[in-house]
């Protein structure tokens, strides 16, 4: 047996009550037993080793915060629920030099219990909010960080093309592959640690008579925290087409450009592609519902065209399509609703500098669709100073024939302007 240095037993005397005899074994590189013996030889105690062992401080609450550890404890089953506030409890107790056995009979908690919170074990809903105030999204405040941003990207996505599963353990968004693989870039950057899976399916299928095919994307991601810290942010969990739900208040309430991210990402999963037409161009936004919720689903369209009108886009109504399906599933009789943006050339523009597009697939037709706009706000804006010179040769007795000619226009337009009739509008105004 190998004798103890000086510097071992100091070693044992100084850490032996913090640490315990299997640390301190594994650290001085001798056996349990022989820690043990040495130890009660000294009259050396382990009784302080029942000392909450996190050393970080996750029971923080903040008046702007949108969830808390509270929130998060709420999101378990009533036993765990129980099981992490007696937990907060005994902690609390302890730091107020309460025995274990004085906890256990405070709290009415078996005194095992007591020890292995103190010792070893940790309540599941403890663990991740300990796990989610490390990663500084607990509390949750809302802020331009690149955490909160991605955050809010992801749910956003809930409300639109993703869901959260109704066992708060996974989160899955569909799209277009190549989008979503950029998302999971972004995601990664942010979040590290997080199990992300990317799956790819060929779809067909007929949409207004057409066959429609290509390559959908499915996002995964497997992480229990972040499932249950979108559930307590107010996000809505299982099939979303057969249930009602709301934007939580805080979203109303969140800084201009984070409104911006939120309905973006929304966006460009449900929003459609700018269509150039004759008329102008085609932009709206839709959403699938059992018709058993049109009066809900109603409301919160219209809570979606609130917040694009706060940015000074105008928007026509919520309208349903009329053309129901029935559901193989579950029999539900379901039907979309959908609302315009208006149409005006500068309607288009305002839209495209404040709500911004997440989708790769769309920055071509956006950016065409921009360049024909701008084009046709200034073919707008010369026929409108034409027109002020028309009004200037009209007081000038000009006939019909001379205006014609002076400006350029063809005779049957000037002949409208000088009977007051489809006088040109000003494209450029939402």
């Amino acid at each position: 047996m190998k004798k103890w240095k000086q510097k071992e037993i100091n070693f044992l005397k100084n850490n032996y009550s913090r640490l315990g005899p299997k640390r301190v074994s594994r650290i001085l590189g001798k056996s349990y037993y022989s820690v043990r013996r040495k130890a009660r030889d000294l009259k050396l105690n382990f009784s302080k080793k029942y000392s909450w062992k996190e050393e970080i401080n996750f029971l923080i609450k903040r008046k702007n915060s949108i969830v808390d550890y509270t929130k998060i404890i709420s999101t378990y089953s009533e036993n765990l629920q129980e099981s992490a506030w007696n937990y907060i409890m005994a902690k609390q107790l302890r730091n107020k030099k309460k025995t274990l056995r004085e906890i256990s009979q405070i709290l009415r908690v078996p005194y095992q219990t007591i020890k292995n919170w103190a010792s070893k074990t940790t309540p599941i809903p403890i663990k991740i909010i300990i796990k989610l105030t490390k990663l500084r999204l607990l509390p949750l405040i809302p802020e331009n960080t690149i955490k909160f941003e991605m955050l809010l990207k992801i749910f956003s996505s809930i409300f639109g093309d993703g869901s959260l599963n109704k066992n708060l353990n996974s989160v899955v968004i569909a799209g277009d592959y190549k989008n979503l693989q950029k998302f999971k870039q972004q995601i990664n950057m942010s979040f590290s640690g997080l199990k992300i899976k990317l799956d790819k399916k060929n779809t067909k299928g007929r949409f207004d008579n057409r066959v429609i095919e290509g390559i959908s994307g499915y996002l995964s991601i497997y992480d229990s925290s972040l499932s249950r810290l979108l559930f307590a942010a107010g996000s809505p969990k299982g099939d979303k087409v057969i249930q009602k739900i709301n934007f939580p208040s805080w979203i109303f309430s969140l800084k201009r450009e984070l409104k911006a991210i939120f309905i973006g990402t929304l966006w460009s999963q449900d929003g459609t592609k700018p269509l150039w037409s004759k008329r102008g161009f085609h932009l709206s936004f839709q959403l699938s519902k059992s018709l058993r919720l049109k009066k809900e689903h109603t409301r919160f369209m219209n809570s979606i065209r609130k917040i694009i009108n706060e940015f000074g886009i105008n928007t026509g109504e919520v309208k349903w399509k009329n053309r129901p399906y029935i559901r193989n599933k579950d029999s539900e009789k379901i039907d979309k609703a959908y609302f315009y943006i208006s149409s005006s050339a500068g309607n288009y523009i305002h839209f495209s500098k404040f709500i911004p597009n997440y989708s790769e697939d769309r920055k071509e037709i956006i950016t065409q669709t921009l360049r024909k706009t701008a084009a046709t706000i200034e073919r707008n804006k010369a026929q409108l100073e034409r027109f002020e010179k028309f009004k200037k040769m009209k007081k000038e007795g000009k006939s019909i024939n001379e205006a014609s000619k002076l400006l350029g226009v063809p005779y049957s337009i000037v002949k409208t302007w000088f009977r007051g009739k489809h006088r040109p509008i000003d494209i450029s105004r939402r």
